[in-house]
């Protein structure tokens, strides 16, 4: 995007393997209107954001835990071998929604989760009424391998 909008987020934390590409983005959410951007490691980084966005053609995991009542937006693992998330993010009181349940059971976050560890489709979560979470606690990952549909509806709007 080409716009920072304000959610309420109290900033953003930017995390790299290098730090070049990480004071790059930084520099891109400050010149886009984001005030409070800040560089951290993966492990600080996770341990107290409320939403992370992986966007990583990363094949080892980059995430190593989550704090209680994240939400967990992971792009990367789009393809076999591709992984951003620790195994340590898929266990405990988590919901995991998956935008094509036989892509990312195949080859996305979905493929490492522990066994007994349901996938629920986008399309099939009840949104209308229901909350998103079981608890305050739940943490939602949301592994999205692309679905070209999906990418056009994107794209169009």
């Amino acid at each position: 995007a080409e716009y920072a909008v304000d959610l309420g987020f109290g900033g953003i934390i930017v995390s790299s393997r290098t730090s070049e590409s990480a004071e790059k983005f930084a520099a891109f959410a400050k010149s886009k209107g984001w005030a409070k951007v800040s560089i951290e490691s993966y492990a600080a980084a996770t341990a107290r954001a409320d939403v992370i966005v992986c966007c990583t053609p990363s094949t080892e995991p980059l995430v190593p835990s989550v704090k209680s009542g994240a939400l967990v937006v992971a792009l990367g693992a789009d393809g076999p071998g591709k992984r951003e998330l620790g195994p340590a993010v898929l266990r405990g009181d988590v919901k995991l929604l998956v935008d094509s349940r036989k892509q990312c059971e195949a080859f996305g976050e979905a493929f490492y989760r522990p066994e007994g560890l349901p996938t629920e489709e986008l399309g099939e979560h009840k949104w209308a009424g229901a909350p998103p979470r079981a608890t305050p606690e739940t943490v939602i990952v949301c592994d999205l391998t692309g679905i070209a549909t999906q990418d056009v509806a994107i794209a169009c709007a």
